[in-house]
């Protein structure tokens, strides 16, 4: 996997901005601290202090984000909107859910107009 990211200098910025764009592709710590010239456990560590969170649970609120996104603006199904953002379809409502306390197709009903 070709991996591009700004030239910003932190690397944890740069692990952000590659989730925040490639959140489709399969991310995996190990591609995301390779790509940064970091171990795995280097990149962890720093990503965890910086930011409160796992490389993981980043990637996934990214991903959250951008299926809300995609559920209020188009009216895409729900499997395609999974397939988009990187979720199986399953994982997409249940963490949908547990952010946004409604399964996406609810919350699409009850932001319908």
């Amino acid at each position: 996997m070709q991996i591009q990211y700004s030239s910003a200098r932190d690397p944890i910025a740069r692990a952000r901005e590659l989730m925040n764009t490639q959140f489709a592709c399969k991310l995996s710590r190990g591609v995301v601290a390779r790509s940064l010239g970091l171990s795995i456990s280097r990149f962890s560590y720093l990503f965890k202090t910086q930011t409160g969170l796992t490389p993981a649970q980043y990637l996934k609120s990214v991903r959250i984000s951008k299926a809300k996104e995609l559920i209020e603006a188009t009216d895409l199904s729900l499997k395609e909107i999974s397939i988009l953002v990187g979720l199986d379809r399953s994982h997409l409502g249940r963490d949908f859910a547990n952010r946004f306390g409604l399964r996406p197709s609810k919350f699409r009903s009850a932001n319908s107009r």
